[in-house]
């Protein structure tokens, strides 16, 4: 019996930029994050003393409830793949500049 090998970011999830069907686990994984970064700007809005309802930290919060809180087959695969394609970048920039300028 072989041992599973862990996946790599390069075999696990795909390189295109288009919706589509995707590997279940990649998607998995791509949804939790989501869900840990919405978790994760939530405290530190509340630990920086940053109020309720400040962008970007608003955003990531809402986005974590409905992936939290949807069933499986609510969820749109490709939506959550275009979303993260979408505005990663965005919210990255954003959060870097609110860190940066409070």
């Amino acid at each position: 019996m072989s041992t599973p090998r862990s996946p790599t970011s390069a075999s696990c999830c795909p390189t295109t930029t288009r919706p589509g069907k995707r590997d279940p686990a990649c998607q998995l994984a791509v949804e939790r994050l989501w869900i840990l970064a919405g978790e994760t700007s939530e405290r530190y809005r509340r630990d920086a003393g940053i109020p309720r309802g400040v962008e970007p930290w608003r955003e990531l919060r809402r986005y974590r409830n409905l992936l939290a809180h949807q069933e499986p087959a609510e969820r749109d695969p490709g939506r959550v793949w275009t979303e993260t394609i979408r505005d990663l970048d965005r919210l990255r920039t954003d959060m870097r500049a609110h860190r940066q300028h409070p």
